[in-house]
């Protein structure tokens, strides 16, 4: 399991600041964001006694991320990320540490919109990744292409119906099928179900949103060779923050529990 499920990032016009949390598949709709944030703080549990995670978020007076510092449940810093931008606030090179002499440096190229259209990262000054991002006549992402440095690729195209939702993805990989994922939404445009058929797998992920249409709720039924997992997913939303919690269960069993609280200033 993933050990980060719930993405944060500070987005910004000239109206206001604010943070935007991305849930799952980061698709139109399924996010939920919150005004003048300055700085976020990330607490991640496997249980509410072990804390496993602190991740603190800087922002410049832009609402630019500067740095992520995370720190493990011993207060040793395990991770430094320091983000580096041109003259227009476009995002131009991050610097990710693991807290030791690791360094992995990402070197990204973007458009007149300030959109990536390519990126190279470097670990220990050896290409590791590169990618390629297409977008079309609305600036919506189409197609996204990644090499490492054993040139295995992972080609994802993205389909839009005419109100703008993502309505399909097809990932192409090392796998003799491609994995297709299906998108339904609601009439405020909130995505209800999506279904994923992948290589000797399937699932289908069910939202459920609040009043304020915020999503509270993502059950995931997935079938592999015949086994059958659920994870639910839950979001509990405060004043000054959300609280994310992740629950595996495989043949009814409880066997995964994941937590994370999420507090901005």
């Amino acid at each position: 399991m993933k050990r980060i499920l719930l993405l944060a990032v500070i987005i910004y016009n000239s109206h206001k600041l604010s943070a935007q949390f991305y849930f799952g598949n980061s698709i139109s709709k399924s996010t939920y964001k919150v005004n003048r944030v300055k700085s976020l703080k990330i607490f991640s549990f496997e249980s509410e006694t072990d804390s496993t995670l602190t991740r603190i978020t800087n922002y410049d007076t832009l609402g630019n991320p500067l740095s992520y510092r995370t720190f493990s449940k011993k207060g040793m810093i395990t991770g430094i990320d320091t983000f580096i931008y041109d003259h227009n606030n476009y995002l131009i090179k991050q610097i990710n540490s693991d807290g030791g002499n690791r360094i992995a440096t990402s070197f990204i190229t973007n458009d007149e919109l300030g959109q990536e259209i390519k990126s190279e990262t470097f670990i220990d000054n050896s290409l590791a990744f590169h990618s390629l991002k297409k977008y079309d006549s609305k600036n919506r992402l189409v197609k996204g292409s990644t090499w490492n440095y054993k040139n295995d690729s992972i080609v994802v195209k993205s389909f839009y119906n005419t109100e703008g939702l993502k309505t399909m993805t097809v990932i192409f990989d090392k796998n003799p099928d491609s994995t297709v994922i299906l998108y339904n939404y609601d009439s405020n445009g909130n995505i209800l179900n999506s279904y994923k058929n992948a290589f000797q797998s399937h699932s289908e992920s069910v939202y459920t949103y609040n009043i304020k249409n915020n999503c509270v709720r993502i059950v995931t039924i997935s079938t592999l060779k015949n086994e059958t997992s659920t994870k639910k997913e839950e979001f509990s939303y405060y004043p000054n923050g959300l609280t994310y919690e992740n629950l595996q269960y495989n043949k009814g069993k409880l066997t995964g529990t994941y937590k994370a609280h999420y507090t901005y200033y």
